[in-house]
């Protein structure tokens, strides 16, 4: 059974204009409302967005928000344990609750696996190559946060760059519902390797077959 995962705070800084924003969560269901005195623009969209771009899952912000220029820091739990990621553009560093760096890294990839990890969690597709492996963290939370402007129904396109599996609402629809078990992909990985040997063993008879051929015809030579 997956761990749960949970938001307790989060803070945006903006180094080059000098600017801070902190919120907090509480447990159970948070609102983030707009205000009736003046109107919606309150920064909800880039609040709820940032706190799965923190994580690695590239979100689709406005063009008046440079999420590249911004540090993040989220403060979450996983069942009851604290911790805080850190990124700034491609850089993520987490952090245990006493504040001790446990990874570094500026690869989605090596991201998404350590999160899998964490979040005991993962969803696994099969890349370009044929080849399963982690997918990265925004398929882990595509069905967690819906963007209103970009979501476009079976899309799934609230994140960026999902199109790197050329075929993954399947698999990804399937993981989420829990269809597809950590049990499954293993088995899917044996047959993966299985058959990755016998390729390795098909080539290698060829390449006997033919240098025993060769042979043969210089022996007819001869």
């Amino acid at each position: 059974m997956s761990k749960v995962l949970s938001f307790k705070s989060i803070y945006l800084f903006a180094v080059n204009e000098q600017k801070a924003f902190s919120a907090s969560f509480g447990s159970g269901r948070n609102i983030v409302s707009s205000s009736m005195d003046d109107g919606n623009k309150r920064g909800k969209s880039v609040l709820m967005k940032s706190l799965y771009h923190a994580l690695g899952a590239d979100c689709l912000f406005d063009g008046q928000w440079n999420e590249r220029n911004k540090i993040y820091i989220l403060n979450f739990c996983v069942d009851t344990e604290e911790y805080f990621i850190y990124r700034h553009d491609n850089l993520f560093k987490i952090y245990n609750s006493g504040f001790e760096q446990i990874f570094i890294t500026q690869s989605r990839t090596d991201l998404g696996k350590y999160l899998a990890n964490l979040f005991d969690f993962r969803v696994e597709l099969v890349d370009r190559d044929k080849v399963l492996q982690t997918a990265p963290p925004a398929y882990s939370f595509a069905l967690n946060y819906l963007d209103q402007d970009g979501m476009k129904c079976t899309k799934f396109a609230s994140f960026k760059s999902l199109e790197q599996f050329s075929d993954y609402k399947t698999s990804l629809l399937y993981t989420h519902l829990g269809i597809y078990s950590p049990d499954y992909f293993a088995r899917k990985k044996q047959i993966e390797d299985f058959q990755k040997n016998l390729d390795d063993l098909i080539e290698k008879q060829r390449m006997v077959g033919g240098m025993r051929s060769h042979n043969f015809l210089r022996k007819s030579k001869t």
